[in-house]
């Protein structure tokens, strides 16, 4: 079940947050390779706050290529924790050998990029800071392999 999952993501990771996002970035290289993208935040000064959206979208999207990814948005279809590693191993690995996720910035990605993702993905319709959901988002997908594998991780 080697899996290769790529994580492209807006901004960098503050110095407090890394050590936790780390765990599981290594225990996820156990099930396959893990690999994480930093787009920079755009620089400077907007005309509108659109403009730094759109442009950071530009950026992952020019990483992505023509691939098919699936993107982080609050307003996307809600898991519960058993769901999504259904949905993971049953829907998106089951068609495709490398899962690239999106995470936008503090602002979220723009309308164009959401449109053109295989899916829209929400863990909550609460609202986090983009770092920490960083976090979370490793934190699901790692449950989503040991709830699959049944290691004793999910409670």
């Amino acid at each position: 079940m080697a899996a290769e999952i790529r994580l492209y993501c807006v901004g960098k990771l503050s110095a407090q947050y890394v050590p936790l996002f780390q765990d599981y970035a290594d225990r996820l290289r156990h099930f396959g390779r893990f690999l994480v993208t930093e787009i920079p935040e755009p620089r400077g000064k907007f005309a509108n706050p659109e403009e730094k959206i759109m442009r950071s979208s530009r950026e992952i999207l020019a990483r992505l290529g023509d691939a098919p990814y699936y993107a982080f948005d609050s307003e996307g279809s809600m898991f519960t924790s058993r769901e999504f590693s259904q949905w993971f191993f049953q829907d998106a690995l089951q068609s495709r050998d490398v899962l690239r996720f999106a995470l936008g910035g503090a602002e979220g990605l723009s309308a164009q990029f959401l449109a053109r993702a295989e899916a829209r993905i929400s863990f909550s319709r609460l609202t986090f800071p983009h770092q920490l959901f960083r976090i979370l988002a490793a934190e699901q997908i790692y449950r989503a392999f040991t709830l699959h594998t049944g290691l004793p991780y999910h409670k």
